[in-house]
């Protein structure tokens, strides 16, 4: 039984430790569109394109306070199936990744016309994963263009604006 527990645990930790291991421009042998596996030494080396490590610094460098919560964008999105990068970016067009928000709402993403209040960072980004994947994604609206007719119906550029920031982030 404690094995069962600890397992994921341990491997849960070790993961985010590798996600959070700071780059150096030689584990990157392989291209991006090829695995992200390689061997060094008798080492298997995975890392998923550093998402973690690339968020993080974007927002750092936008000295945003969304800055030291880029992992919980990254395990959020992935599990609910969202790309990365579209809550980040529509932090970016709503709120200046943000700086330009209500006070203590934690609503970065101008979700219910920027009044809705979250309990945190942590809540919000979970709550709008879930929203993007629920109201959205599920009915095959998957880029910044479909889901801007819903989200921000009178801003034609809304879309446009969105996919910027997410091509700032990668490709991937």
């Amino acid at each position: 039984m404690t094995r069962k527990i600890l397992f994921p645990i341990i491997l849960g930790a070790f993961l985010t430790f590798l996600a959070l291991t700071p780059a150096r421009a030689s584990d990157f042998m392989v291209s991006r569109q090829e695995s992200s596996a390689q061997l060094k030494g008798n080492i298997v080396i995975i890392r998923p394109h550093n998402r973690v490590f690339i968020l993080y610094h974007f927002l750092k460098e936008k000295e945003s306070p969304l800055a030291p919560f880029a992992g919980d964008f990254i395990a959020t999105a992935d599990y609910y199936h969202v790309d990365w990068r579209l809550l980040p970016a529509i932090s970016g067009l709503e709120s200046d990744f943000g700086h330009l928000m209500i006070p203590h709402t934690y609503n970065a993403y101008g979700y219910l016309g920027g009044y809705y209040s979250f309990a945190g960072w942590k809540a919000s980004i979970v709550f709008m994963n879930k929203y993007l994947a629920d109201t959205y994604y599920k009915h095959g609206l998957i880029t910044p263009e479909t889901i801007s007719r819903i989200y921000a119906p009178p801003c034609p550029y809304w879309g446009q604006a969105v996919r910027y920031f997410m091509y700032k982030l990668g490709n991937n």
